[in-house]
């Protein structure tokens, strides 16, 4: 994926002249349930004799209406609190006029391409705040076309034109005669060679006719986690299943040389070992006895050549060398040139860049390997028949597909042998669009040939999980004394997290979306830019993190906006204002200068601003912050934070999502970090990887701009700009510049030292 697949926007004409030309899609009409697909070659099936029986029964792609006028609403994407399983529902019932209070929404598997996310190459993968954004025309079409079909069974049946008639809340209308009659009832006319409407562009609703969306519907999944009957993956139960828990390798590529096991008597009989290319499995009846036989086995590894010798501290040191060096060159992930313009001519920037006659900044970041954090463990649990080529997986994911695709890699066999089921997930942050912890259940499975479920401890996730890359941002500007920016060049340093554990989606020169995105400075009026990844290999475990790119970029490139305004002795907000080169843009920050009452000055507190955008959306935040000079602790007192994420489907769900994200986002920009001696990663636990907690938490306010007439991304929006609103803020208060996450006591200590 490359930023020109960022910037690509919906094209929704392509979409509708897609539906339009694939002739007139079949209902699936079973059991006297009315079922809608979209993209599935649908044939005609044979109909219960007497033209429909009395219960439903079948279940197709998107929607199921009974006879008792029960909608059931397929929901194909991972929950993680993130409220995909009532939004999207939402957006179809509100196409489809359906009465929510007879809505169900029912979690489903890698059943139909029909749930694929076309940003992923059609695959169900709840990754990056990309799920809503990019399914929103296909359910709402999905949606329009049984509201249609429905429409034309009531028309046949009372012999009128649909012109007369209208939809609401579960029934059809006639104008003329004010009859009615309800969607079970009319799927109960079950007639062969039914075919749904064509959907046109113009059959869709305007948003000023919504009735559902943009209003705050309180999700479907909450109840279930208040009363205690949610499933997560911790609570799945097979039965006959074994648990397993694997002393893993304490970095990648080590292997297994020896091990003993000093477990006696009982506990000796009541344990099973298998040793795994990448650890040794410790199998039993039940997870306390297996975590308690683990320790007493001791491991000797074999190490890889690449990674033993890995010590962040000096790879960080190493990188802003490295990001400083011009003659290192790096592949190349951003350089607009624009041909019309005298300026936009190749070679403009680095002209620019050596013009005497114009100022230069210069400066160098720095962010450490971050830790998911999620509080769910890893864990997941998988069943494979005897035959060794059909498998059942219980796991809290969100790469359905790719869980899918492993699986039947393993075993060798097809993909539609695999069934997965999706649990609740106790948060996913990048973490769980892994598959390696289901992937260790689906081969202890094979070889036992017993359900098996693995369980990772929060020592093996922190030790052995994956990370966010370390990295070193190199930054140079020229611009002009009255702060037009006339070049910028963004450099970054950094292993690829992509060539770790997904090579076949780096870009067709390496390009990784997970290290450079947000590296673009597409919101500033900015003549000449470039950006570009000079990749290194140090073996590491690395993941995808919240955020992707933007949460080390943003740091960097909204640090040195702030650079550049006090070097021009410019008012940062106002800075930022003027060089804004669209109205959303410019719309947030004015938003956010306005609710934080930026400029009046407040003993002892500094303030900050940041802005960032994402995947179509746009965020800007205001850090107000104290110090304790002694101890070096930052305490971010208040976070403002104004987001224009297109249109909000439930508004205070967007409200708590980003409240989520700045949160998430303080945490990692104050305490949060990873580092590695010898390949080994020095911390295990939250004791000695430090999150925030409950007591230091800010009150947090946000303010949404209804942009446009469709959302974008909002889940990964509200952190990227709390780092550098941080930082900022800090340099305000104190005069002396962070350029390095986290912010921790010891490094503010060593920074404001005199």
């Amino acid at each position: 994926m490359s930023i020109k697949d960022l910037q690509k926007s919906h094209d929704e004409d392509k979409e509708f002249s897609a539906l339009s030309n694939t002739s007139r899609r079949n209902f699936l009409i079973g059991s006297g349930g009315l079922v809608v697909g979209l993209t599935l070659p649908f044939n005609k099936l044979a109909f219960a004799s007497g033209g429909g029986a009395k219960e439903s029964q079948q279940v197709n792609a998107w929607v199921e209406i009974s006879p008792s006028g029960v909608v059931t609403i397929a929901s194909p994407n991972a929950e993680m609190g993130q409220g995909t399983m009532t939004a999207m529902p939402l957006i179809l019932a509100e196409e489809l006029d359906a009465d929510w209070s007879k809505v169900i929404v029912k979690q489903v598997g890698p059943t139909s391409k029909e749930y694929g996310n076309p940003f992923f190459g059609g695959i169900i993968h709840t990754v990056g705040s990309l799920t809503t954004a990019a399914l929103f025309d296909k359910v709402r079409l999905a949606g329009a076309q049984a509201r249609l079909f429905l429409l034309e069974r009531a028309a046949a049946h009372w012999k009128v034109s649909v012109s007369q008639l209208q939809t609401e809340s579960g029934y059809v209308k006639h104008n003329t005669s004010n009859k009615s009659i309800s969607y079970g009832k009319l799927v109960s006319f079950s007639r062969e060679g039914d075919k749904i409407p064509t959907v046109k562009k113009t059959d869709l609703k305007k948003s000023s006719d919504y009735k559902l969306i943009g209003k705050n519907i309180p999700r479907v999944d909450v109840p279930a986690k208040v009363d205690g009957t949610a499933e997560y993956g911790m609570d799945v139960v097979v039965p006959g299943m074994v648990h397993a828990s694997i002393i893993r390798a304490p970095m990648h590529g080590a292997t297994v040389k020896s091990f003993q096991n000093d477990n006696k008597g009982e506990m000796a009989k009541a344990i099973n070992l298998i040793k795994l290319p990448f650890g040794l499995a410790v199998l039993g009846k039940d997870l306390e006895l297996v975590l308690n036989a683990r320790k007493n086995i001791e491991v000797k590894w074999n190490l890889p050549k690449t990674g033993r010798k890995y010590d962040s501290d000096s790879a960080l040191k190493e990188y802003s060398r490295i990001s400083e060096d011009k003659n290192i060159s790096g592949v190349t992930w951003w350089q607009p040139f624009f041909p019309k313009s005298a300026k936009g001519k190749k070679g403009y920037l680095q002209s620019a860049l050596s013009d005497p006659k114009l100022k230069k900044l210069s400066a160098t970041y720095q962010t450490e390997h971050v830790y998911h954090g999620q509080l769910e463990p890893m864990n997941a649990t998988a069943l494979v028949d005897k035959s060794g080529k059909k498998a059942e997986i219980w796991a809290p994911t969100q790469a359905v597909s790719v869980t899918t695709f492993a699986a039947a890699g393993i075993l060798k066999t097809s993909p539609q042998s695999i069934k997965v089921n999706t649990t609740f997930l106790g948060g996913g942050f990048g973490r769980r669009a892994q598959v390696d912890y289901i992937v260790d259940a689906v081969v202890l499975s094979k070889i036992t040939k017993k359900p098996v479920k693995v369980v990772w401890t929060r020592e093996d996730d922190v030790g052995g999980g994956g990370f966010r890359a370390n990295s070193a941002m190199h930054l140079e500007a020229a611009f002009d004394p009255k702060g037009k920016i006339e070049a910028w060049a963004h450099r970054t340093v950094s292993e690829s997290p992509l060539k770790f554990y997904a090579p076949n989606l780096l870009g067709k020169n390496g390009e990784d979306i997970l290290v450079m995105s947000g590296s673009e400075q597409l919101q500033y009026n900015i003549s000449a830019q470039s950006a570009d990844h000079v990749i290194q290999d140090n073996g590491t475990r690395l993941a995808a993190w919240r955020g992707i790119g933007h949460g080390q970029n943003k740091f960097a490139s909204e640090c040195f906006m702030d650079e550049i305004a006090v070097s021009l002795k410019l008012d940062p907000a106002k800075f930022r204002v003027n060089a804004a080169n669209n109205p959303r843009t410019r719309a947030v920050l004015e938003r956010v200068i306005k609710m934080s009452g930026w400029g009046k000055k407040r003993n002892g507190v500094g303030q900050g601003i940041a802005y960032s955008d994402y995947n179509g959306s746009h965020s800007a935040g205001v850090a107000e912050i104290s110090l304790d000079r002694k101890t070096g602790r930052i305490k971010v007192e208040k976070f403002f934070i104004a987001i224009d994420a297109g249109l909000a489907v439930l508004p205070n769900n967007v409200i708590a999502q980003i409240e989520g994200s700045v949160i998430y986002g303080i945490s990692a920009a104050l305490t949060e970090k990873i580092t590695h001696k010898k390949g080994v990663v020095e911390q295990s636990n939250f004791h000695d990887y430090e999150v925030m907690r409950m007591s230091e938490v800010p009150e947090v306010s946000v303010e949404i701009i209804q942009g446009a007439d469709r959302p974008s991304s909002v889940g990964e929006l509200g952190l990227p700009a709390v780092g550098p609103a941080i930082s900022n803020a800090l340099f305000q208060l104190t005069g002396k510049r962070a350029r390095s996450l986290p912010m921790d006591e010891d490094a503010i200590k060593e920074l404001i030292k005199v």
